[in-house]
């Protein structure tokens, strides 16, 4: 019988967990690491959550928009796998921040909407968590190069421009990166102990 490659003992696991962690101290006090790691101040809660959040996901390609209620117990997504779009136009040379807010507000002015929410925005390229949950662009990854919007915050101007444009506004918007996002979904399963993005 052949040797499964990937069945791993205890002490394989603790070298790479090591090496990881120490991968990961790295990027944290360093740029330009292996593993490049940019901190965030957003606190997940653990309880008291209630009401509805509309939720964004921008990533290279795609773009999902869902509502999130977190009203009932258990959180519910409507729809099941959100509203998606492709967003390779974002690659387009010359596309603007204009551009981009106009395409991310053509699937929420359609949602139909009772009732003022916040906004919690996954942003899938690397920038700087401010407090207050905003977040600064560093920089443009998988082909996008929308240079306007380099340095600048990403979560106040979109919130802004949604505001004009939906009479039903939303009350404030946090920003995360996809990393930190997928962290965060970790939390709500119960039935583990400790969480990696």
């Amino acid at each position: 019988m052949e040797k499964n490659i990937f069945m791993l003992d205890n002490d394989q696991l603790k070298t790479i967990a090591h090496s990881f962690r120490e991968k990961v101290e790295e990027g944290l006090n360093a740029d330009n690491m292996e593993i490049q790691c940019i901190p965030t101040f957003i606190t997940p809660k653990a309880k008291g959550i209630n009401g509805k959040a509309l939720v964004l996901d921008l990533g290279g390609t795609n773009y999902r928009v869902a509502i999130v209620d977190f009203g009932k117990g258990t959180p519910t997504i409507h729809p099941n796998n959100g509203w998606k779009k492709d967003m390779s136009v974002m690659k387009s040379p010359g596309f603007t921040r204009e551009e981009l807010f106009r395409e991310l507000s053509d699937m929420i002015v359609g949602i139909k909407r009772e009732e003022e929410m916040p906004i919690g925005y996954c942003f899938s390229y690397p920038t700087k968590s401010v407090l207050g949950g905003d977040a600064k662009l560093l920089r443009w990854t998988k082909g996008v190069d929308i240079q306007e919007m380099i340095g600048q915050f990403i979560g106040k101007p979109l919130l802004d421009y949604l505001n004009k444009k939906n009479k039903i506004k939303f009350t404030g918007i946090k920003v995360l990166n996809d990393t930190i996002a997928s962290l965060f979904a970790g939390l709500t399963d119960r039935s583990y102990d400790a969480y990696i993005a």
